[in-house]
Parts: C-alpha cells; structure tokens; sequence
C-alpha cells in the first residue's frame, strides 16, 4: 500500500507543472463533515484552499513532499488525507480512510461491484497489477484506486481537473 500510494504522490508531483486551468474557489472555512464532494472537497480539505487554509483548518501536516517546481504533496496520515498544492494552491485531494464518503455512500474499503453498480461503468482505468492495483476514474470525476487482492477501494481523490487514469501516477 505503501508504494503504491508513493507512486500517486510521484504521479502527481511529476504531473501538475503543466496545468493550465485555475483551481475552485475553496469555501470561506473549513466544513467539518466527513463528505467526498466530486471537484469541491474531502471533508475539511477542499480544492483551490490556500496552504494558509491548510494550516488553519487541518494543522500541520505529518509529511511534506516536495516536487519539481511548485508542486508539493501535504500528507496528513492521522486523518487520511493527502492535498497536493501547485502554484500555492490545492489541486488534488485524496483520502485513504473509510471515514469519508460520498453522498452515496462509497468509501475506502467499499466493494468494487458496489462502486460499478452505483457510478456505472469507468470512464478510463490503468492497470497497476505489480502493485496489486487498478485507478478508474467515473463518470463524476472521482477517481478510485482498487486493490486487486481484496477488490476493494484503497483511495479516492478528487481534482481541479478532469479526472484521468494514467500509468505511472495519477492526477
């Protein structure tokens, strides 16, 4: 699992100089729920928040990883969460624990069957089968990592971007 989600945070760092579009705007404080809202927020960590808005709503974070340019990756192990910033701001956010759900009630550990069978087939897929994973990514623009061992859900991230599955990372 481990390596697994070193190869996301790699895929993002190495992945993010390029982008063009501007982050949302994040809400004026943190909401304290635990919600995956597709391309707005992972409970207190939203898309387009400031690292200052980091700090403040999430406290500091257990570890900083830092990329080529101004992409850097926030891992906050305690709550599950990883927010990878570009230019200052959130851009990608992704959770490892069960704690957060979306709406409708898919989670780390959901079944893969449950998450086709509520968000239809995926959209795109990269197969990560030396690290006993798949990326999908779904028509909401959620993108999902499955465990090939268990098929179940090992994280789910939401984006500034359009949601897509890439070999090597992810973004």
């Amino acid at each position: 699992m481990k390596l697994y989600t070193s190869m996301l945070v790699l895929g993002f760092l190495c992945g993010c100089a390029g982008m063009q579009a501007p982050p949302p705007e994040p809400p004026n404080a943190a909401i304290h729920d635990n919600l995956i809202v597709p391309r707005v927020r992972i409970g207190e960590a939203a898309l387009g928040m400031s690292e200052a808005n980091l700090l403040e709503w999430l406290g500091t974070p257990s570890q900083t990883i830092r990329g080529g340019g101004s992409d850097v990756w926030y891992e906050y192990s305690s709550k599950g969460l990883g927010i990878g910033f570009t230019a200052g701001r959130a851009r990608t956010v992704q959770t490892t624990t069960s704690s957060h759900r979306t709406a409708d009630g898919i989670s780390v550990g959901t079944p893969e069957l449950k998450v086709r069978a509520t968000w239809g087939q995926p959209t795109m897929s990269a197969d990560f089968h030396e690290l006993n994973g798949y990326d999908y990514c779904f028509a909401n623009d959620l993108k999902v990592g499955v465990d090939t061992r268990s098929s179940t859900v090992r994280f789910i991230q939401i984006s500034a971007e359009r949601c897509y599955a890439r070999r090597g990372g992810s973004r």
